[in-house]
C-alpha cells in the first residue's frame, strides 16, 4: 500500500530527538499518569509520539489525536489502536478555556495495539511528515545525549569538509585536558556498571573518538539573518547525569582555551536560535545507528515491516529534504 500524503525520511536523516535533563521526556506530566504508563508498557507492543512543536494540552489536541489515528490506521490497517495524551497535574486555578502555549510539555502520546514489528518499524524510521502534520515516534526511554556542545563562528576551526571538523574535534579530545576528564569518568563508569561496563577502558576511549560527529547548519538567528553552526555530538562516555554534565563542561573549557571554537552552547541551543522545538532537538541532521542492545532487541523484527512502512509512506528524497528546509526556514 501506498500513502501519497505520508513522507518517511530516507534512513539516516534524522537524529533523535534528545533531552536537556534525564527524565525529559516526563515534563510537566502528572507523576501518576507516569507511574501509569510505565506499568501499561510492561509486556505489550508500544510506541509514543510527539506532534512537531505542539504539546497534549495545546489547542486542538482531539483534531491531532484524530489524525494521528488515520495516519496510523492507513499505514497498519490495524483495529483496536489506542492512543492516550499526557497530561499535567490538574491545579484548581486552572481554567479549560485558557489558551495554552503552543510549544509547552508534556507533549508525548502513548501508542498500544500495534504490533511489536509496526513499532519497531515506526520507531526506526523516527519521523513521519504529511500535509497536516509532523510525527516523530520513540521509545520511552530516557538516554544521555550525544549533543555537548554549539559552536557559532565556524570559521575558527579553519576547516573545509566535515572530515575535518571530525578530525579536529577528535585531536582536541585526545591531545587536550579533556582526554584526562574522560579518563576518569569512564573508569567511574566502568566501575559501577552503567554503558561502558562491557569494555576496557581503551576500547571505550577508542569508541567515543570514533563517535565524533559534527554537523555544520545554517540555522536562523534573527527573522532575517542567518548563520553556520557547528553542532559537536559524541557518544556519552557515561550513563550518569552529573558526569555527563561534567564532560560537557570540560568541552567548553577546552573550547574557550583553543582557536577551533568561542561559545558553548547548551543541549537547548536550538530552541534558542534555530527555534525549531522547544525540546532540545537534533533531529535537523543525520539519526545515529541504534545502541547495541537495542539492535540485538530488534534483530528479529522482519524486514518486510521496514519496506512496508517505506512504501506505504515514501514519495522521495527530494520531499525528504524540503520538508527539513521548511523546518529550517521557521
Amino acid at each position: 500500500m501506498r500513502d501519497p500524503d505520508v513522507v518517511v525520511p530516507p534512513a539516516g536523516s534524522f537524529r533523535r530527538v534528545q533531552g536537556d535533563h534525564p527524565d525529559w521526556k516526563k515534563k510537566n506530566m502528572d507523576p501518576k499518569q507516569v507511574k501509569a504508563w510505565e506499568e501499561l508498557i510492561k509486556g505489550q507492543p508500544y510506541v509514543v509520539v510527539q506532534v512537531a512543536e505542539l504539546g497534549t494540552e495545546g489547542p486542538g489536541v482531539n483534531e491531532r489525536i484524530d489524525e494521528i489515528m488515520a495516519i496510523l490506521l492507513r499505514l497498519s490497517q490495524i483495529l483496536g489502536i489506542v492512543i492516550i495524551p499526557s497530561h499535567s497535574v490538574k491545579k484548581p486555578t486552572d481554567d479549560d478555556n485558557t489558551p495554552k502555549p503552543r510549544n509547552k510539555e508534556p507533549v508525548w502520546y502513548l501508542i498500544l495495539g500495534l504490533t511489536e514489528k509496526w513499532c519497531a518499524a515506526l520507531i526506526r524510521a523516527a519521523w513521519l511528515d504529511s500535509q497536516k502534520i509532523s510525527l516523530n515516534f520513540d521509545r520511552w526511554t530516557h538516554d544521555i545525549p550525544t549533543l555537548c556542545a554549539a559552536f557559532r563562528f565556524v570559521y575558527r576551526f579553519g576547516a573545509h569538509s566535515k572530515e575535518e571538523y571530525d578530525a579536529i574535534v577528535r585531536r582536541e579530545l585526545l591531545e587536550s585536558d579533556i582526554r584526562k576528564v574522560i579518563i576518569e569518568i569512564l573508569l567511574a563508569d566502568i566501575e559501577r556498571g552503567g554503558q561502558w561496563r562491557r569494555s576496557t577502558r581503551d576500547d571505550a576511549f577508542g569508541a567515543i573518538l570514533d563517535s565524533v560527529d559534527v554537523d555544520v547548519i545554517t540555522v536562523n538567528v534573527t527573522a532575517h539573518l542567518s548563520e553556520p553552526v557547528a553542532f559537536i555530538h559524541i557518544a556519552p562516555p557515561t550513563s550518569d547525569w552529573q558526569d555527563w554534565l561534567r564532560f560537557c563542561a570540560a568541552v567548553s573549557t577546552a573550547a574557550s582555551a583553543t582557536p577551533w571554537a568561542t561559545r558553548r552552547y547548551a543541549a537547548r541551543f536550538d530552541t534558542r536560535l534555530a527555534g525549531t522545538t522547544l525540546r532540545s532537538t537534533c533531529y535537523l541532521s543525520r539519526q545515529r545507528t541504534l545502541p547495541a542492545e537495542e539492535e540485538e532487541a530488534a534483530a528479529g523484527v522482519a524486514l518486510d515491516e521496514d519496506e512496508e512502512l517505506e512504501d506505504a509512506a515514501c514519495r522521495t528524497y527530494v520531499d525528504a529534504l524540503a520538508y527539513l528546509d521548511h523546518d529550517l526556514a521557521q
